[in-house]
């Protein structure tokens, strides 16, 4: 069996330690109290704010904008996809025509986008602001919901970009 040196010199000085009686490491009264003095005082838990019809109204209206824009969405995937599959050889007429249906149908998309960034201002200001507001549940409860909405939407258009990356 093979000793390391440096573990042979700590077995060594181990029984060169003195004996006797050492001071306690143990905390004094003194010390006892300042810890207790740096302690973080107990948080007082914050009112229940009530409802902001104001607030309620913006993330109905983000909300109600997003879902209006779905038949606008709808028809112009349609157009899309259809010019996606008349789409000829990449950079022929009718590929960049199928193209630029791909780009109106994301256009289309943008009152999602908006709706998920105002939805997102709210939250930030909810949380800053008035934590314990019940529109904070209100408001993410309406991201989920546009955000199942933008998911549909992109998958929908990633089906016809693949067509034309083919």
């Amino acid at each position: 069996m093979k000793f390391s040196p440096f573990l042979l010199l700590v077995l060594i000085l181990s029984g060169c330690a003195a004996k006797g009686e050492f001071p306690s490491l143990a905390h004094r009264p003194m010390e006892a109290k300042a810890a207790d003095l740096l302690a973080d005082p107990a948080a007082k838990p914050l009112p229940a704010l009530p409802s902001d019809p104001a607030l309620a109204a913006r993330i109905a209206a983000a909300r109600q904008a997003a879902f209006d824009s779905e038949l606008a969405f709808d028809a112009a995937l349609a157009t899309a996809q259809a010019a996606a599959s008349r789409a000829g050889e990449a950079q022929s007429e009718s590929w960049i025509a199928a193209q630029m249906a791909v780009s109106a149908a994301e256009h289309a998309r943008d009152p999602v986008k908006t709706a998920l960034a105002d939805l997102d201002s709210v939250v930030r200001t909810l949380m800053t602001e008035r934590p314990t507001s019940p529109d904070l549940a209100t408001v993410q409860h309406a991201i989920a919901d546009v955000m199942t909405l933008d998911a549909q939407q992109n998958a929908a258009l990633q089906a016809v970009m693949g067509t034309l990356s083919r």
